[in-house]
């Protein structure tokens, strides 16, 4: 687990070696929830500072070389421009986890060849998109993209977006983006859905995940993070070391203690030597 203190000795660490710390996150609202608590993440024991600057779409940390942004894309349209943007950026960000709009693709009210039309249509569009993220990959950014969480089908006043949805058209709709975006160099984010179905009760609104699911997926991001660019698999470059146990505190007294006798008797038998005594060891 990566608290404050160890997130920001990640990023310091990152920093020393001439990196720079660049999130982005672009998306649909669901997203921008998840920025928000990425952003709190680092505020816990404080507001903000004097190395500080933040506001709804853009936080920094000069002191960690820390810049996280958030672009809204209601649209692939929007998602396709703003990565073709980045893609010609020569320092782009080095971390951006993106995920597009829900739509459903099967509205229930509408015949067979209308869905057709509209799933192929929706996947031609995702697939114009491979070729801007293939080429932010090659100049070394890493591409998280973040599936559709599940919604709460029995909560009783569900916004427009979400109403008459069920949780089969978002796995639907998920499907798609998984089948479409294994041809692009993006790693597709698929456990935070499986965490969103664990905690669906404390969903708000229905749909926006609750603090314990955006705690676990801040978790993830950062151990994605951090332990990729520091090369640790367990994440000990920056997470706080555990207490020793009286067992471990036992065992290397003792042997402090035998090597420190060790080592003086070593020094007397030395000494008694140069006097020219010889000292009998049993």
């Amino acid at each position: 687990k990566y608290s404050e203190q160890d997130t920001r000795r990640c990023n310091r660490l990152i920093a020393f070696l001439g990196k720079e710390n660049n999130f982005l996150f672009l998306g649909d609202a669901r997203l921008k929830n998840l920025y928000d608590s990425f952003i709190t993440h680092f505020q816990q024991s404080k507001g903000t500072s004097e190395n500080e600057s933040t506001n709804n779409l853009e936080f920094v940390d000069f002191k960690l070389r820390l810049r996280v942004n958030y672009i809204p894309a209601t649209d692939l349209k929007t998602m396709l421009s703003q990565l073709e943007v980045l893609q010609k950026e020569v320092d782009p960000p080095n971390f951006i986890i993106a995920s597009s709009k829900f739509i459903n693709l099967r509205p229930h009210d509408r015949p067979d060849n209308y869905t057709k039309e509209l799933e192929k249509s929706f996947i031609k569009n995702l697939t114009l998109l491979i070729t801007p993220i293939d080429g932010l990959v090659r100049k070394q950014t890493k591409i998280l993209w973040k599936l559709q969480d599940p919604i709460n089908e029995n909560y009783n006043d569900p916004l427009p977006d979400w109403k008459d949805i069920t949780n089969s058209d978002i796995d639907h709709y998920n499907r798609i983006i998984s089948e479409t975006m294994k041809y692009a160099n993006a790693q597709i984010w698929r456990s935070s859905t499986q965490i969103a179905y664990g905690l669906i009760e404390e969903m708000e609104m229905g749909y926006r995940l609750g603090p314990i699911a955006l705690k676990h997926n801040i978790q993830i991001l950062l151990n994605m993070y951090c332990n990729d660019n520091m090369n640790y698999n367990d994440g000990t470059c920056c997470s706080t070391s555990e207490n020793y146990t009286n067992l471990q505190i036992i065992t290397y007294s003792v042997f402090l203690v035998c090597s420190t006798l060790m080592i003086g008797l070593k020094f007397k038998r030395l000494y008694a030597k140069l006097r020219g005594k010889t000292l009998y060891m049993p």
